[in-house]
């Protein structure tokens, strides 16, 4: 057994090992995926406020799509914490969609609903415990995704 295989609920789990690869997407198993997370960072602080929300979405999505594939490399305690990252960047983004248009508002909504139907559909990656940390996220995200259309 490899120092990087942990036991949980009876089974067995991959951690990342922190790589080097060349691929146009860069995931949270590769050596460089802090310091591109320090510019998403700064690019969202440096975004005009009507943006911002825009941004988190953005940053959500790419985030669950980096969750399906860590899960195909068969990281499943990282793509665990990309899937909760991603659905809080989600969250987030729809509490600061308050100030969208009407009809961005409801473009939001309906996105939000397409999401959780897509996290829905991991659910079972995970441990129990992670399935029902996974489903508090996104109860609270269906409620911040119903006050855009309240």
């Amino acid at each position: 057994m490899s120092a990087n295989t942990i036991f949980s609920q009876g089974k067995s789990l991959q951690l990342a090992e922190k790589k080097m690869y060349l691929k146009k997407e860069v995931l949270p198993d590769h050596v460089f995926y802090p310091v591109l997370m320090v510019f998403d960072k700064a690019k969202l602080s440096l975004a005009a406020e009507d943006q911002k929300s825009q941004i988190n979405i953005s940053y959500g999505w790419q985030r669950l799509d980096a969750t399906k594939q860590l899960l195909k490399k068969g990281y499943q305690s990282l793509s665990f914490s990309t899937l909760t990252k991603a659905c809080k960047y989600q969250n987030l983004g729809l509490m600061e969609a308050t100030d969208l248009s009407p009809s961005e508002k409801e473009k939001a909504f309906f996105q939000a609903e397409k999401f959780r139907e897509e996290v829905a559909s991991l659910k079972d990656s995970f441990t129990d415990v992670q399935q029902g940390e996974l489903e508090t996220l996104l109860q609270e995200q269906k409620l911040f995704a119903q006050n855009l259309l309240d």
